[in-house]
């Protein structure tokens, strides 16, 4: 190194000039900078990888699209077969609630006939409306499904009224010629549809 001011050459490490006493500029040096540990960048790499794994597997969109949310379903109740229906069990159109209460049977000597009586709760469910309940909308069926329509009401007639929001109970009776089996009667059917001009055609079968 060289004083820069007389040019005499000076000692390496001097920070004045030792003849003129000036001071020597020297040239900074650069720092030297460790190289990166192989290891270091295989960690990091590693690293780097793994929270990649991470995203792909645990990606709340990607779980989304892999498992929808359920859909809702929507049951149908499932009606009862062919509309039967037990004695106790009551069945309704809406306007008028028709209940098997109990069926008996009769054998009248004198007349020569065996009659089956079967006990009805009607009620009119209506707030307004009279309800006529006729006699030949009742069908008794054999067990071999043969159905006979010969029902009168327990006063002789065919017809009777129901007043709104009002409860009846009243017999229905079928006669047969002495010595019928009466036990092969078996069902009770109704058809919702005559009485009283109701809408809809519900037929019910009440087993006895």
């Amino acid at each position: 190194m060289f004083c820069p001011k007389c040019g005499e050459e000076e000692i390496d490490g001097g920070i004045f000039c030792g003849e003129c006493g000036s001071p020597l500029i020297r040239s900074p040096t650069k720092e030297q900078v460790p190289p990166k540990s192989k290891n270091s960048i295989f960690i990091i790499g590693l690293i780097v990888f793994f929270i990649i794994l991470v995203a792909i597997f645990f990606n709340p969109m990607g779980y989304l699209k892999t498992n929808p949310s359920p859909q809702k379903t929507i049951i149908t109740p499932i009606p009862t077969p062919n509309n039967q229906f037990k004695v106790n069990e009551p069945a309704t159109d809406g306007n008028l609630r028709i209940t098997v209460i109990n069926s008996h049977d009769y054998a009248n000597p004198y007349l020569k006939s065996n009659t089956r009586y079967i006990t009805l709760k009607l009620e009119n469910l209506r707030s307004d409306g009279v309800i006529h309940i006729l006699a030949g909308d009742f069908r008794l069926l054999d067990s071999n499904g043969n159905e006979y329509s010969n029902g009168k009401f327990e006063d002789g007639s065919t017809k009777f009224d129901i007043n709104p929001n009002q409860r009846e109970q009243e017999d229905i009776g079928f006669g047969f010629a002495s010595g019928t089996d009466l036990s092969t009667f078996n069902k009770l059917k109704f058809d919702f549809s005559g009485s009283g001009g109701k809408t809809g055609s519900t037929i019910v079968h009440f087993n006895l």
